[in-house]
């Protein structure tokens, strides 16, 4: 799951045409789901995705 966040993250700074995607949109249900079950991470009120996913990232890697 740690990868799949990386790639996401570098698929939104690198790619203007990827936020809003069919496919990003998917992967951010998918993310947000597992934070959840995982870490128990919720996304804040106002939040942007980076931040997020970067408490996500955070999260995984003390897991490890």
């Amino acid at each position: 799951m740690l990868e799949i966040v990386k790639t996401e993250m570098e698929e939104l700074i690198n790619n203007e045409n990827y936020y809003g995607s069919k496919e990003q949109i998917e992967n951010e249900k998918m993310i947000i789901k597992f934070a959840f079950k995982d870490l128990g991470i919720e996304m804040k009120y106002n939040e942007c995705l980076e931040e997020f996913y970067y408490r996500v990232v955070e999260g995984y890697k003390k897991e490890l």
